[in-house]
C-alpha cells in the first residue's frame, strides 16, 4: 500500500519572543513505490508540469471570473459570433438556440433560420440600401464645384422620411419648418452657425445663451430648492450619450478624489441607456447589468446585492428608453454621499462645438416660455396616454409594463411584430423603433 511512511520523530526548540517551544519535528520519507514512478519521467517534465498547472488554473479562474460577470448566456453570444468561419446561418440557429432553449433543435433547421431574420428583418434591407447609396456618393472633390448645390440639397432633403409627428425618438420639434416656432429656431440657429462657443472671448454672445440655458435648466429641475445646495453647474453636449458619458466621467473622478477608489464598479439595471456601456469601456469601469422586475423596472434589491466598496454609480432611469418606466430612484443609494444633490455636469468631451446649438436652444426656451413648456408637456402625455389606450385595445398586442412618461412600448405573442407591424407602419410612412430583444417590442 502506498503511503508515506514517519522515519523518524524528533524535538526541536524555536526561540519566538524570549519563550521557549518545544515543537515535534517530522521527517518524511516517500515509499520505493513512489520514488520509482517519479523516475519514469524526465526531470524537465517534473519541473515544468506544476508551472503548466498552474498556468491552466489562472486561465479556468478568469474564464469562470468572466461568465460570473456577463452571465453564460452572453458569454456563448459572443463566443458564437467571433468565428468568422462560421456561417450566418449557423450562428443565428445558436443564437436562436441560447434564447429559445425549449425549442426542440433536432427539428429546427429552416425554422430557425427564419426566425432569427424576423428578429433583425431590418438588418439585410439597411445593407442593401447602404450598398446602394455607395453607388452614388461623391468620394472624391468634384473638379468643378457644382452649380445647383443648393437645389440639390433641397431634393435630398425632400426625399427624406416625412418625419413631422410620424417619428418616434428621432425629432424632438413639431410644426411646420416654415413658420412658428420651428421656424424661429432656424433663425437662431442660421444666425450663430459660425459661432464656437470654445472661444469665449470672441463669441461671447452664445457664451451667455449657454450658460442661461443650463440655469434655466437646473431650475426646472429644482435647483432653486434648498436641497439642491445652490451650486450648479453644467455645459450643453451634443446628445444623451455623451451626457451619460460625461456623468460616468464625473463620478468617476469624484469618487476617485473622494473615496480613493481605483477599481471603479457602476451597478445598471438592464433597461439602462447603451451609453452605460460605452462609459464603461472608455473609463475603466466594470459594469453590473441586473435585471429588471415583472414590470420592467429597476429591481433595488436585486441591485443592492452588487454594491460594494468600489461602487461610485447606481443608474436609474426617469423615464427609461425601452419602456418608458421610471425607476424606483432611491436617495438613500446615491453613492456619492458628501453630495447635497443638484446637477452635476463636467465640461464636455468636444473642444470645440457648433455655438448654434446654444443660441437656438436658448431662443425656443426664452420664446416658449414656462407656461408654453407646461402646454406641451401636458399635451404630449395626453397623446400618450391615448396611444397606450388604443394599444391596449387590439387583442393581438400588449404593451410592456405601465408607462410613466412618453414612451409606449409594445409587443405582440400572435404576430410577427416586425413585418406585420412594423414593416406595415412603415409601409405607412410611420416610423418606430424596433427592437429586436427577447420581448421583440416596438
Amino acid at each position: 500500500m502506498d503511503s508515506l511512511s514517519y522515519s523518524s520523530v524528533k524535538s526541536m526548540y524555536v526561540h519566538p519572543s524570549s519563550r521557549l517551544v518545544k515543537l515535534p519535528f517530522v521527517r518524511v520519507r516517500a515509499p520505493d513505490s513512489l520514488n520509482s514512478r517519479l523516475s519514469e519521467f524526465e526531470p524537465l517534465t517534473l519541473l515544468i508540469a506544476p508551472l503548466l498547472t498552474l498556468f491552466l488554473a489562472q486561465i479556468i479562474g478568469a474564464v469562470f471570473g468572466v461568465v460570473h460577470e456577463k452571465g453564460l448566456k452572453a458569454c456563448l453570444v459572443g463566443l458564437t459570433m467571433s468565428f468568422p468561419q462560421v456561417s450566418l446561418f449557423k450562428r443565428s440557429q445558436y443564437l436562436i438556440f441560447l434564447f429559445n432553449p425549449n425549442l426542440d433543435w433536432l427539428e429546427t433547421n429552416d425554422s430557425v433560420g427564419e426566425k432569427w431574420n424576423r428578429m433583425i428583418p431590418a438588418i439585410q434591407k439597411y445593407i442593401d440600401s447602404e450598398k446602394q447609396k455607395k453607388k452614388n456618393r461623391a468620394e472624391e472633390l468634384p473638379v468643378k464645384g457644382l452649380g445647383v448645390l443648393l437645389e440639390k440639397m433641397e431634393t435630398e432633403n425632400r426625399n427624406d422620411a416625412i418625419w413631422q409627428s410620424k417619428c418616434s425618438g428621432t425629432v424632438y420639434i413639431g410644426g411646420s419648418e416654415s413658420e412658428g416656432h420651428f421656424a424661429l429656431i432656424k433663425q437662431a440657429c442660421s444666425m450663430f452657425s459660425h459661432t464656437n462657443p470654445l472661444h469665449i472671448d470672441v463669441f461671447q454672445s452664445v457664451v451667455r445663451f449657454e450658460s442661461e440655458v443650463v440655469a434655466m435648466t437646473a431650475a426646472l429641475l429644482g435647483s432653486k430648492e434648498t436641497v439642491s445646495g445652490g451650486q450648479i453647474c453644467g455645459n450643453m453636449t451634443s446628445g444623451g450619450t455623451e451626457s451619460i458619458v460625461l456623468t460616468v466621467k464625473s463620478s468617476r473622478e469624484y469618487m476617485k478624489y473622494k473615496k480613493g477608489i481605483t477599481r471603479p464598479e457602476m451597478i445598471i439595471p438592464e433597461s439602462g441607456h447603451s451609453a452605460y456601456n460605452t462609459a464603461a469601456e472608455y473609463f475603466n469601469i466594470k459594469l453590473w447589468r441586473v435585471p429588471v422586475d415583472k414590470d420592467f423596472r429597476a429591481d433595488v434589491k436585486a441591485m443592492r446585492r452588487h454594491i460594494n466598496r468600489n461602487t461610485i454609480m447606481i443608474v436609474g432611469s426617469a423615464p427609461g428608453f425601452p419602456h418608458g418606466i421610471i425607476d424606483p430612484i432611491e436617495h438613500q443609494f446615491v453613492a456619492v454621499t458628501e453630495w447635497s444633490g443638484g446637477l452635476y455636469v463636467s465640461p464636455t468631451i468636444a473642444g470645440s462645438r457648433p455655438g448654434s446649438l446654444a443660441a437656438g436652444a436658448w431662443a425656443a426656451m426664452m420664446s416658449l416660455d414656462e407656461e408654453g413648456y407646461l402646454q406641451n408637456t401636458r399635451k404630449i402625455m395626453e397623446a400618450s396616454k391615448r396611444l397606450e389606450k388604443g394599444v391596449r385595445g387590439i387583442s393581438e398586442l400588449f404593451v410592456l409594463g405601465k408607462p410613466d412618461m412618453t414612451i409606449v412600448a409594445f409587443g405582440s405573442k400572435s404576430l410577427d411584430i416586425f413585418h406585420e407591424v412594423n414593416d406595415v407602419m412603415s409601409s405607412k410612412r410611420w416610423h418606430l423603433n424596433a427592437q429586436a430583444t427577447e420581448t421583440q417590442q416596438v
